[in-house]
């Protein structure tokens, strides 16, 4: 399953359809926090690079308009991925999914990359062959590099002999056999982005690489950054550019801070970190990428652009680096974590390097500033003191348009990135505040990974943990009660649902959250009902409505009676599938036996109320609730009056019950 969490693998060619099946059959059997990774990675669309060159050849060879070919591929591929998962999703990838088919249809074949289409896809290839190459000594493959030019003729077709085909056969043979070529590496990649490219993608992906000494590689990287050309050449080429080849120099890094089974040796340590140094300050994202307009990929997704940028990647890596630098000094501690913030682990040319890259004057890049929420629970571990006295810069206090969104943009990647850690809730307090307060405002980055829902994880959290009850005076000065008072109708569902999926991912908590559960219920019921439960109160209702299914066996349908009837107006009134509905009457179901009497009244309510006939007869928890309840005497006749009431409705598919009972 670990290649499932590997997000270049959505987008890798070679394994595409292997991939895919792998999608399909592995998903169910993730942890349900990777499922939640890989939906929104998939939901983050193409790689921008790859995307764009995309669009360049759509242009050049067919006359698309490559801003419309751009979008239709971004929308196609996230479609064709979702659609392998579809079985599987819920909530807003499901939306994402319906609106994307809606759009363009059903994928034709999803899990092959070449069919025919408008576009026809093709495949690079190589002049020559590996073992060709092999032949060749390392300074007779670099004069041949130098001299090779593709034919003039490079006509459209299955196969193309191009740079890229080259490299791509290159950088096989080098990576088999490393040090043979050591010498000669730099002058193989340098010759054109293609090959350094080639060389540090198969360095990062291929098995053969994790006998190729890092030292080899660090120093390759390094003589990459040392060309100015490299370093500064911003065109977006389109068989290959440098921007590409700074991105996987980044990943390449990554790699070996991150995964153990190619862990960076601690000597190249400091070699690391002077690559990293240069490349936060590299040109990408500019400013025309860093705030893509309306309807591009990454308008107003500083977490996605991030990830996909040379600068903001570099700094996440750098952060990383830092981690692992204290990892591999205290390499005793088992989960460095569980030793709490406190100390000054950042070496002094990190935390200038750091404290640098937050002038939001010298770099306004809001993907760049966002890499300080993303970790900033790892920065406050790291160096307590450093992130305590840079708070306001990272999440600044001024209320004008500019700082407002530097702010969000920090804000949602570490409610994004980070789990709630109350240590820091002092720290943190004031920025929660403000946070709900901008979300009113509707002051919230546009990304599939879902800030609002995360935010109200966080809230949830933070109320579960503490000492107060919602509906006291401390209570309702609390956050979470902000949060409810301020937040919007799709946010405050989202509270809801985090409120019930806390119950249910923690059932050995349950005993004790129970209580400031059921009080949180106790006063959105009461508000709605307030308020004469108008719409906008559906969604968190809706949501509410999952409770019972994880509540206490000391709970009983009477002792949640009057909570129950308070969710009536908002699971009856769709006149399509609701989810309040159906959770609701999964736990009548699962409580027809204990108390039949009171099961069939409360399901007597729900049709009555129901604003059109339900439609999902098919589901059996219907006929579970009313074949129980007809069974025994005392609810009998409730059951039977049911049955007639549906019928009168218009469905009959319980007549046989009413006949066998009715007698």
């Amino acid at each position: 399953m670990n290649e499932l969490g590997r997000t270049e693998n959505l987008d890798d060619v070679d394994i595409h359809h292997e991939f895919f099946m792998l999608l399909r059959r592995g998903y169910p059997y993730l942890e349900a926090s990777d499922q939640k990774a890989l939906v929104s990675a998939i939901c983050s669309g193409p790689p921008p690079d790859r995307t764009e060159k995309l669009a360049k050849r759509a242009q050049q060879w067919h006359g698309a308009d490559p801003d419309e070919y751009a979008q239709y591929y971004s929308k196609a591929w996230i479609r064709d991925r979702l659609w392998m998962l579809r079985k599987y999703l819920t909530d807003e990838p499901a939306q994402v999914l319906n609106a994307l088919v809606n759009e363009l249809g059903d994928p034709e074949h999803p899990a092959f990359t070449r069919w025919s289409t408008e576009i026809h896809w093709e495949r690079d290839v190589s002049p020559i062959t590996d073992r060709e190459i092999s032949k060749m000594s390392p300074a007779e493959l670099v004069r041949f590099l130098e001299q090779w030019q593709p034919g003039p003729d490079r006509g459209f077709g299955p196969e193309r002999v191009s740079y890229t085909g080259l490299a791509n056969v290159v950088a096989s043979v080098v990576c088999a056999n490393a040090q043979k070529y050591a010498d000669q590496l730099a002058p193989i990649a340098l010759h054109r982005p293609e090959f350094a490219y080639a060389l540090l993608d198969k360095f990062r992906k291929d098995e053969q690489a994790k006998s190729v000494p890092w030292d080899l590689i660090i120093d390759l990287c390094k003589e990459l950054l040392a060309d100015d050309t490299v370093c500064q050449d911003m065109s977006r080429a389109f068989d290959g550019n440098w921007v590409s080849v700074h991105r996987s120099i980044v990943k390449l890094l990554q790699l070996g801070l991150k995964n153990p089974e190619r862990a960076i040796p601690a000597e190249c340590l400091p070699r690391v970190r002077e690559a990293l140094l240069v490349l936060i300050d590299d040109p990408d994202p500019e400013p025309t990428s860093d705030r893509p307009p309306e309807g591009w990929l990454g308008h107003n997704d500083p977490a996605t652009l991030a990830i996909n940028h040379v600068r903001p990647s570099a700094l996440l890596a750098l952060i990383e680096y830092a981690r692992f630098r204290v990892q591999v000094a205290e390499e005793t501690i088992q989960d460095v974590a569980s030793e709490g913030p406190g100390p000054e682990r950042l070496e002094t040319i990190v935390r200038e390097a750091l404290t640098r890259k937050l002038d939001r004057q010298k770099d306004p890049s809001w993907a760049v500033h966002s890499v300080y929420g993303h970790y900033l629970s790892l920065l406050y571990w790291l160096d307590q003191g450093w992130v305590e006295s840079h708070i306001d810069q990272i999440f600044p206090e001024e209320d004008d348009e500019q700082s407002t969104w530097f702010y969000v943009a920090a804000w949602d990647s570490f409610v994004i990135f980070n789990r709630f850690y109350r240590p820091m809730l002092e720290v943190l307090r004031v920025k929660y505040e403000r946070a709900i307060h901008n979300l009113s405002r509707g002051y919230v980055t546009r990304t599939h990974l879902q800030p609002e829902q995360s935010l109200a994880v966080h809230l949830i959290w933070e109320y579960l943990g503490s000492d107060y009850d919602v509906q006291s005076p401390v209570g309702r000065q609390s956050l979470i009660a902000t949060f409810f008072k301020l937040a919007p109708p799709e946010a405050r569902g989202s509270a809801a649902w985090a409120l019930w999926r806390i119950c249910e991912d923690n059932p050995s908590e349950l005993e004790t959250y129970w209580p400031k559960v059921r009080s949180l219920w106790e006063w959105r019921a009461r508000e709605a009902s307030m308020a004469n439960h108008p719409t906008d109160f559906d969604e968190e209702m809706q949501r509410l409505a999952h409770l019972p299914l994880v509540a206490p066996s000391s709970e009983t349908i009477t002792s949640m009676w009057p909570l129950l009837e308070g969710l009536l107006p908002h699971i009856t009134r769709s006149e399509h599938r609701d989810m309040g509905w159906e959770s609701v009457e999964e736990y009548l179901a699962r409580e027809v036996n204990r108390d039949p009497v009171k099961v069939i009244q409360f399901y007597r309510l729900m049709h009555e109320q129901a604003a059109k006939p339900p439609w999902f007869y098919h589901r059996q928890e219907p006929r579970k609730i009313i074949e129980t309840a007809a069974a025994c005497k005392s609810s009998r006749h409730e059951a039977l009056s049911l049955i007639d009431l549906i019928a009168r409705s218009g469905v009959h598919q319980y007549w046989g019950i009413y006949e066998r009972y009715a007698g």
